[in-house]
């Protein structure tokens, strides 16, 4: 009964040394677990702050994508109200040029015009020279008769 009350007490004490070891190896996994959590919820509170700071920049970041595009939009009515100016400053000159060139040849024809009347004039008062040149030397032809008719 002795040797049965040793076995069964060996028994418990193993029983009870196996027990240490697991509640041992439960604390160590319980601390091992705590020490994650904690790190876990550093890690989490470093990741709301980055989070914050994510959002904040992307508002900003959205607020200057809308002012570049409300920019965008200004710049563009502007620069269409620039080419349709500058298109309609391109029609008025080639009306302009289109004109000028009217008068260019209107001026050209009229020169020509011009030019065939002073060139008709001069063979008119080249034919007249000569005509006076002949009617001098026929005067004098004839005041030279006369006069040698009175001699």
């Amino acid at each position: 009964e002795l040797r049965g009350k040793i076995d069964t007490l060996f028994k418990k004490e193993k029983a009870c040394t196996d027990l240490q070891r697991r509640v041992a190896l439960a604390e160590s996994g319980k601390k091992r677990s705590d020490d994650q959590v904690k790190s876990l919820q550093l890690e989490s509170e470093k990741n709301r702050s980055k989070h914050a700071d994510c959002s904040r920049a992307l508002r900003s970041a959205e607020k200057k994508i809308d002012m570049n595009d409300v920019a965008m939009a200004r710049m563009r009515q502007e620069y269409e109200a620039r080419i349709a100016s500058l298109e309609e400053r391109i029609k008025q000159r080639k009306n302009v040029s289109s004109e000028q060139e009217k008068t260019i040849t209107t001026l050209t024809n009229e020169k020509a015009v011009l030019e065939a009347a002073v060139q008709a004039r001069e063979g008119k008062l080249s034919t007249m020279k000569k005509m006076q040149d002949t009617v001098s030397d026929l005067r004098k032809q004839v005041s030279d008769r006369e006069i040698a008719k009175k001699d």
